[in-house]
């Protein structure tokens, strides 16, 4: 019968190095909160030998229960997989008698995106391409407001470079029509990098919504997908932020810039600081720029695989302890969290069949300001 687990304690830890570990199966899930097995804290829990925590990695408790894996992670380069979102709405095309038109948003976005997928430079990223708006196939003029309706991409993840897939599927896309669906393609958009995110643990999945900002197109809103208001569309972007793992949203605006401070508010909720913004006189400069962004400096991950025990033990998923240490050689343990609450602590992967640590957010986030930063995992073990 499984056992119940409660780790000792826990460790700050972000999106992106990779532990190589593996891990046994026979345990069940830690209880939430900060209490060690015995209901003490859980930085100071008695271990199974009666000792305080997880002894010395070379001890052995009475029970024959000693620290026998150990793993260290530090920042490191990790793969990221980019879910493009691409706005067709009628605002990015030609509207007569209007401000915009096609050769200030719909063609220099274009010539954009193409010469990002094509570019050299974009070498270790994959990348999903999807558009909107998509309209109902029974009333035509009404488009469709279901996020589900924009999970599934027009362009499947694979690797970039990549000079005809993303050029093909963008012309085979039409002319820009239809009211703007921005909230529900982002949170379609979500859907679809959390499912990767959920296959691809240790990488980073990431949203980028390209997009003029315009909520709607002249004629008035038929749903109440049209003309949603920024603050849900933050919302929604905040959200992905806080999911465990987290997913940025990075935001790229074209033509009028009377919406940039508005997409500048939804790219600081994703997590990215400020929207990109396509130079109509070279387009191609966007390449570089997204790329010193979503290429940053080597990061953590908030997945990390647990240690592989000793020879001829098991990992005892009821005293496993996680330690940060800063750059400045401070260290601190976070408590355990199943349900990782406050954002705070960490939890196991699979609570019945635990493989990986995942830190929860907030730790995630604090961790990652701190390129010094090291990450350890200390396991005890039983002799089976």
């Amino acid at each position: 019968m499984s056992k119940r687990v409660t780790a000792a304690a826990a460790a700050f830890l972000v999106s992106a190095c990779t532990l190589v570990a593996a891990c046994a199966d026979d345990a069940g899930a830690p209880q939430d909160g900060n209490r060690g097995p015995d209901g003490g804290d859980s930085g100071n829990a008695p271990g199974p030998d009666g000792g305080s925590g997880i002894g010395d990695v070379d001890g052995g408790g009475p029970g024959g229960n000693d620290v026998c894996a150990h793993s260290e992670a530090r920042a490191s380069s990790v793969p990221v997989n980019a879910v493009f979102m691409l706005d067709r709405s009628g605002s990015m095309g030609d509207q007569p008698g209007g401000e915009q038109n096609r050769h200030t948003r719909w063609e220099p976005t274009k010539f954009a995106l193409n010469s990002f997928f094509a570019d050299s430079r974009t070498a270790g990223l994959k990348a999903a391409l999807r558009d909107f708006p998509q309209m109902d196939a029974t009333y035509p003029r009404e488009p469709v407001c279901a996020p589900e309706a924009y999970e599934q991409p027009k362009v499947a993840m694979r690797p970039l470079p990549n000079n005809s897939s993303f050029k093909t599927a963008i012309e085979n896309m039409g002319e820009p029509a239809g009211s703007s669906t921005v909230l529900s393609a982002l949170r379609g958009a979500l859907l679809h990098a959390k499912e990767i995110a959920a296959t691809r643990p240790g990488e980073r999945s990431v949203i980028v919504l390209v997009t003029d900002g315009l909520p709607d197109d002249p004629s008035p809103p038929r749903d109440a997908c049209e003309r949603a208001p920024y603050d849900d569309i933050r919302a929604a972007a905040k959200s992905a932020r806080e999911q465990n793992p987290s997913i940025s949203t990075y935001v790229v605006g074209v033509g009028t810039t009377r919406y940039r401070d508005q997409l500048d508010l939804v790219a600081s909720a994703g997590g990215t600081e400020r929207a990109f913004w396509i130079d109509v006189a070279d387009p191609s400069k966007l390449t570089g720029e997204l790329l010193a962004r979503m290429k940053q400096a080597p990061t953590f991950s908030c997945s990390l695989d647990l240690p592989a025990p000793a020879p001829g033990k098991k990992l005892d998923f009821n005293a496993v302890q996680v330690t940060h240490t800063a750059g400045n050689g401070q260290t601190r343990t976070l408590a355990y969290s199943d349900a990782c609450t406050g954002n705070q602590g960490w939890r196991y992967d699979n609570a019945q069949t635990p493989a990986r640590i995942v830190l929860c957010t907030a730790s995630c986030e604090a961790v990652q300001k701190d390129p010094a930063a090291k990450i350890s995992i200390d396991a005890r073990c039983t002799r089976p």
